[in-house]
């Protein structure tokens, strides 16, 4: 798979995300927001699972980079600072996909 390709993948599958439930997000449906094969996915990927790890590896590397660079912190704000932040928006997001507790 080309890295557009690639890129391509991980960001629908992102944005499905978003907007859909894990369990809702078929093959078909990634490759086709995508505009790739679903064989090309699979043979690049083999899993669900590999797409979500990917996908999280990316987003994390863009945080890092991000964070390594003072001027787009707040004014006073340290990288642990910013690191409890990101890791609050984490959470609060996990647990609101959570089903609710009976």
């Amino acid at each position: 798979m080309r890295p557009d390709e690639r890129q391509r993948v991980l960001d629908s599958a992102l944005d499905l995300c978003a907007r859909h439930s894990l369990s809702d997000i078929g093959l078909d449906h990634l490759a086709h927001a995508a505009g790739v094969s679903a064989f090309d996915i699979v043979r690049t990927f083999q899993s669900k699972e590999n797409i979500l790890k990917a996908v999280l590896e990316r987003e994390l590397e863009m945080m890092a980079a991000a964070a390594h660079d003072p001027a787009l912190r707040m004014p006073g704000e340290t990288f642990r600072d910013e690191l409890v932040v990101l890791a609050r928006i984490i959470l609060d997001e996990y647990r609101r996909r959570l089903p609710p507790a009976r």
